[in-house]
């Protein structure tokens, strides 16, 4: 059985982490879900509401 644990999201340190496992979940033609930059661009956009980012949090195995 695997433990699995989650951690809070950190802009600093974590944004490999993300853009790692949407590499390796994104498909062609967006058949399930954005590519890896569109996570990069939106959190480094103004429209993005940053105040929010504490609620993300990565699980992992």
């Amino acid at each position: 059985m695997k433990n699995i644990t989650a951690k809070q999201f950190q802009i600093l340190t974590d944004m490999q982490l993300v853009w790692d496992f949407m590499v390796d979940s994104y498909e062609h033609f967006f058949i399930n879900g954005v590519a890896a930059p569109f996570f990069e661009y939106a959190i480094t956009s103004s429209w993005m509401n940053k105040s929010y980012l504490h609620l993300n949090r990565l699980w992992l195995d």
